[in-house]
């Protein structure tokens, strides 16, 4: 399961402005019962629609259970975010 992640790491570090890619890695992880994937709905959210509404919901989410994330993981995907 770790190869998985890191192969889906690799795949958004080569492909950052695929935002489809990243969702079928929010899928991968969801099925998983993974915290990040509602992070990474959230970020593609904010990144594809810029609207005040995903950007509150994502601040409350990120206050509510983002402590519970990998900071590195959590910095990755901003990050890929940022490249795109």
């Amino acid at each position: 399961m770790q190869s998985d992640d890191i192969a889906f790491r690799r795949a958004i570090l080569a492909s950052p402005a695929d935002t489809t890619l990243k969702l079928v890695y929010a899928d991968w992880l969801q099925e998983r019962d993974d915290l990040r994937a509602q992070f990474m709905r959230l970020q593609v959210e904010l990144h594809t629609t810029r609207t005040s509404a995903a950007a509150v919901e994502a601040a409350a989410w990120f206050l509510r259970v983002g402590g519970q994330l990998d900071t590195d993981w959590v910095a990755f995907i901003r990050k890929s975010f940022a490249r795109a």
